[in-house]
């Protein structure tokens, strides 16, 4: 079995660098797809990432973790969601939405 720092004791390029944080970046790609769906709805964007918040609450990421993986992020969604030509207007909806879920962490 493979013990994990706290992420709160690394430093965020030591972070970054952890699987832990990759393995926390897939759980969330799953997430931000609904959340990025109700990008437009302002009531259930508010909800979904309440709820985000509340699942992923007390697992040490903070809004440094998230602005870093934004790329990662956005590559990931547009694959999955094909659209490719938006990945600019995907990175500007990211940039809006990450920093909301990680102030209520």
């Amino acid at each position: 079995m493979k013990v994990f720092r706290p992420i709160q004791s690394m430093t965020l390029p030591q972070a970054l660098n952890s699987s832990y944080l990759g393995q926390l970046s897939i759980k969330f790609v799953d997430s931000l797809l609904e959340v990025v769906r109700n990008y437009n709805d302002q009531d259930v964007l508010r909800q979904t990432i309440i709820q985000l918040a509340n699942i992923h609450k007390n697992r040490g990421i903070t809004v440094a973790h998230f602005v870093a993986v934004i790329p990662l992020f956005t590559d990931t969604l547009a694959s999955f969601l094909h659209i490719e030509e938006n990945k600019e207007s995907l990175q500007e909806v990211l940039t809006t939405i990450l920093p909301m879920i990680g102030k209520r962490l």
